[in-house]
């Protein structure tokens, strides 16, 4: 016989959420979905990736979306849309990212930097 216990689990929020992403979060099937990010397609913003390693900063304007991640210790942040933009514009370059680079946009960061792997191995000595 199998005896099960309720949880008293609450999500607890860290850093800045508004309340309207709380209660989204709080809505997603993560199970459903094998805790993969989930994007909001109705909020986006016009930036730009940076890209570092390459000589000098390459700059691709681009649109990002606002991404929920399954744990809400990790507010959410905003990411390219297009995933596969660095790879595209630069086919022979091996190329790490998105990663934080300062910017934010409504309180959230944005993930537009990228760097070649060269410079993140360099970095990350």
């Amino acid at each position: 016989m199998k005896r099960y216990i309720r949880s008293s689990w609450e999500p607890k929020f860290e850093g800045e959420w508004s309340a309207e992403d709380k209660e989204l979060w709080q809505q997603i099937d993560w199970k459903a979905r094998n805790y993969k990010d989930y994007e909001v397609t109705d909020d986006t913003i016009k930036s730009e990736v940076v890209i570092y390693g390459l000589g000098r900063p390459e700059h691709i304007p681009t649109t990002f979306v606002k991404c929920i991640r399954p744990n809400p210790i990790y507010p959410p942040y905003y990411r390219p849309l297009d995933q596969k933009l660095v790879k595209k514009e630069f086919p022979n370059a091996r190329i790490v990212g998105p990663m934080y680079d300062g910017k934010k946009f409504d309180g959230y960061d944005i993930h537009n930097r990228y760097e070649t792997q060269e410079l993140y191995d360099q970095l990350s000595i």
